[in-house]
Formats: C-alpha cells, sequence, structure tokens
C-alpha cells in the first residue's frame, strides 16, 4: 500500500534553512495497533517551496491480515517546533476486501 501526504509549514533551521522532521505510520483494526512503523526522518529532496513538502511511503500488507476495515495514521514531529505545535496526526480509513 502506497500512500502520501502534505508536510506545512515546518520550521526551518536558522543556519541550514531546513525542516528537522520524524514521520511514523501505524496501522490500526478495531482500535488495535497491528503495525507500528519506526520512527524515520524526513529526508529533503530539493523541494521547490519549503512551506509545502510533498512526503509518502509504503506498507507491505500481509496475507495474514483479514478482511475488514483498518486506519492509516501518519505522525510528523517538527523537532524545531515548540512543544504545543511539535506533533501533527492525520488519518485515513480504507478497507481489505476479499
Amino acid at each position: 500500500m502506497r500512500y502520501g501526504f502534505v508536510i506545512y509549514n515546518a520550521r526551518l533551521d536558522n543556519d541550514t534553512r531546513s525542516p528537522r522532521l520524524q514521520v511514523q505510520a501505524r496501522l490500526f483494526r478495531d482500535g488495535r495497533p497491528v503495525f507500528t512503523g519506526k520512527v524515520q526522518p524526513f529526508a529533503l529532496n530539493n523541494p521547490p517551496d519549503l512551506s509545502r513538502l510533498a512526503a509518502g511511503g509504503s506498507i507491505t500488507l500481509g496475507a495474514d491480515m483479514p478482511p475488514g476495515e483498518y486506519l492509516l495514521q501518519v505522525t510528523v514531529n517538527d523537532l524545531l517546533a515548540g512543544e504545543k505545535h511539535r506533533a501533527a496526526t492525520q488519518w485515513i480509513d480504507f478497507e481489505i476486501a476479499n
């Protein structure tokens, strides 16, 4: 499964003019985690606009995952932001069918 998202208004380091972000993906079924990805540093690839950073990832869905409704959660931590604005989380529902 491939997914994409956009990170808006990340803080930039005063010296490098680059963000310091970490991203993590998790899958849930019936409110319980079935997959927790590693916390990954966000790789900056010469974006045209530092206020809107395109990102994405992929997760291999196992053949043992039963059909049903799931939730994908993506969390981005901005290591340069203040405590109140450090984390942003977004999620989307999806279904695995027979």
